[in-house]
């Protein structure tokens, strides 16, 4: 999570110049007035970037992907006719 935090721009030394989390904080402040808003997303994606996620954070972040993972796997049910639908979308060289 913080690899993909700082990829975006939210690093330890701040919010890179020309980075996406550069515009968003732009975007954020422009639409403010001025500022962002504490707690708001520019804001805490800024402390997860400079200081990374504590161990309840990790743990619900785990928790909830661990769920939606299980819902969408369950969601899922083999098909009987998964080869005839691939054999249509077949191109013939």
């Amino acid at each position: 999570m913080t690899v993909a935090v700082s990829a975006i721009g939210f690093t330890r030394e701040g919010i890179k110049k020309g980075s996406l989390g550069a515009g968003m904080m732009s975007w954020e402040a422009n639409d403010r007035g001025g500022g962002v808003v504490a707690g708001g997303p520019v804001s805490t994606l800024r402390r997860i970037g400079a200081v990374g996620l504590s161990g309840t954070e990790k743990s619900v972040i785990g928790t909830i992907a661990g769920g939606l993972f299980a819902l969408i796997s369950l969601s899922m049910e083999p098909s009987d006719t998964e080869d005839e639908e691939y054999e249509s979308w077949r191109i013939e060289r």
